[in-house]
């Protein structure tokens, strides 16, 4: 199975307008969907499941009078809800791999810090040892 993400993001997606709109987009093996809603309306957290943001999305586009594609859609949606355990079980195990990963780049970086730490003090005591001696 292929990776599943969502992201966010702002920009003029209706060109006969110059209001900002925020796209919540929702990637899964089973497609991409995604909604826009007024730039300071987005209901997004970087922390949601799959299956939420697959239902704020739902929410959002059936509150359009006209959607041209609201029917392929709410098909694609009702695939990806039907398979939300899988989706967002998939969503958490790339979340703790992605968590995991960086805690080893954390614990790499403080090892570093420890040993110029350990080096700067092996130096600041040579240099007062010599200032003791001069």
């Amino acid at each position: 199975m292929s990776k599943t993400y969502h992201y966010t993001q702002t920009g003029r997606f209706n060109m006969m307008s110059d209001d900002k709109q925020q796209q919540i987009v929702l990637v899964t093996p089973l497609g991409t969907v995604s909604e826009l809603w007024p730039e300071d309306e987005a209901p997004y957290d970087p922390d949601s499941l799959p299956s939420e943001i697959a239902q704020e999305i739902r929410a959002r586009a059936k509150k359009y009078l006209y959607k041209s594609n609201l029917k392929e859609l709410l098909a694609k949606l009702d695939e990806i809800e039907a398979n939300s355990a899988q989706i967002d079980g998939q969503f958490c195990l790339g979340k703790i791999e992605a968590l995991a990963n960086e805690i080893d780049r954390l614990q790499k970086k403080k090892r570093n810090y420890e040993v110029m730490a350990e080096e700067f003090a092996d130096q600041m005591a040579a240099q007062g040892e010599q200032n003791e001696q001069g």
